[in-house]
């Protein structure tokens, strides 16, 4: 998703994204107190703890007057109600596409691949990068070649959301004369008005990672009370239990991590992972990630759980590059029992240097990320510093995990 302000609600939403603010506060940056009134409408929303609205109570608690409030809630009962367009663009120019329509007025902009859940599905290796970069480059060890993942998709979907007052078909025209290309034909149709934080809320359950342990939505009760829970305020980083990946990374932490051992979560994300370490016994527990929001989001959710003394987590570069010195993270002395990495296939074959370097002898790695027909790439590289490679395979056969020793 791209936005005019910070990243916006962006109805409709899918199962794997949450709030980070109220979806007018593309207003709030033009008023000059845009940072705090965010966070504070995103605490109050997600809290739901007030009689008024959102908004209305919020900016109360941050001392505006009466006036400044019936304006501010007046200006974003207009922009709520919103007008959605979808337009298939070629992808080499959907990233500009997309910035060209949010200056010209578009409150967000979202692209997917145009021929998603077909035979022409393609695979995009995302490494955090802005759309229309290039996301990743890699050697493939295996193949011995130098292979550069997609920043778009050949045929892209792009979804943009405007207030009724702009011109949709002015500013689509306007983008591609501003391109250079013929005005793409679109779909147009209005969205209605919900309440969007409580619909996103309503997608999520408490969800059995690993027997006995439990990811649970901080406004939800736990199923059971006696088991291990993890509570995630599920938001912008990956990492909420429903992916197969993280289930088959929880099940095995579940049989293996021991109490007094120390872990790394390599693209730690909502930090998930790291807290079922913790929670699992685990001494301590080291995040990083490419994206500062999932730095953010594993640290509040550590917080949540009770264990933010015994977890560490810094941003690493989009070439997986950290600076040791600066953050603390231990990455080249052989300091983790544990390392996990649930990732993407392109990081995990360039990376595994780095991260066998991190290892103890003798400790152990955990990888997923990847497709069953991707695992035998991960084992041929992994098997340089690596012994007792296993797969495992979630129950649809399609999702892996593979894990296995450090070499003394």
């Amino acid at each position: 998703i791209r936005a005019a302000s910070t990243p916006l609600s962006h109805p409709p939403f899918s199962s794997g994204w949450s709030p980070t603010c109220w979806p007018s506060t593309v207003v709030l940056k033009r008023s000059g107190f845009h940072k705090s009134v965010t966070r504070a409408v995103a605490d109050e929303t997600s809290k739901d703890s007030l009689g008024k609205r959102p908004a209305e109570a919020t900016l109360s608690q941050l001392g505006l007057n009466d006036q400044s409030v019936s304006e501010f809630v007046s200006e974003c009962d207009s922009i709520s109600r919103l007008t959605s367009i979808l337009i298939t663009i070629p992808g080499d120019i959907a990233g500009e596409f997309s910035d060209t329509i949010i200056a010209e007025g578009a409150v967000s902009c979202s692209v997917e691949d145009a021929n998603v859940g077909t035979d022409d599905e393609q695979e995009m290796f995302h490494a955090g990068s802005l759309a229309g970069e290039r996301a990743f480059v890699y050697r493939d060890p295996v193949e011995d070649e130098w292979l550069s993942s997609r920043g778009m998709w050949d045929q892209s979907r792009l979804i943009a959301l405007f207030p009724q007052d702009v011109d949709i078909a002015e500013v689509v025209a306007t983008a591609s004369r501003i391109l250079g290309i013929e005005t793409p034909k679109y779909e147009m149709k209005g969205v209605v008005d919900e309440d969007w934080v409580q619909k996103v809320k309503d997608a999520f359950i408490a969800v059995e990672v690993a027997k006995g342990v439990w990811v649970v939505p901080t406004w939800l009760e736990p199923v059971d009370p006696a088991a291990i829970n993890i509570l995630l305020e599920p938001g912008l980083a990956f990492g909420t239990g429903e992916h197969p990946t993280t289930r088959l990374c929880m099940q095995w932490m579940r049989s293996n991590i021991k109490a007094g051992e120390t872990v790394m979560d390599y693209g730690t994300g909502s930090g998930i992972l790291a807290i079922g370490a913790l929670k699992l016994g685990a001494k301590s527990a080291d995040g990083t990630d490419i994206d500062a929001l999932a730095v953010e989001s594993s640290m509040t959710n550590a917080s949540l759980n009770g264990v933010a003394d015994k977890f560490f987590c810094s941003e690493c570069d989009k070439d997986g590059g950290i600076e040791n010195e600066k953050v603390g993270l231990r990455m080249d002395n052989a300091y983790y029992d544990v390392m996990i990495a649930n990732i993407l296939l392109p990081p995990l074959l360039a990376l595994e240097e780095r991260l066998a370097l991190a290892v103890r002898p003798n400790g152990k790695i955990c990888l997923s990320g990847v497709l069953n027909e991707q695992a035998p790439r991960v084992v041929e590289v992994y098997k340089k510093h690596f012994d007792d490679l296993s797969v495992d395979s979630d129950n649809e056969g399609m999702w892996a995990c593979i894990h296995g020793t450090r070499r003394s």
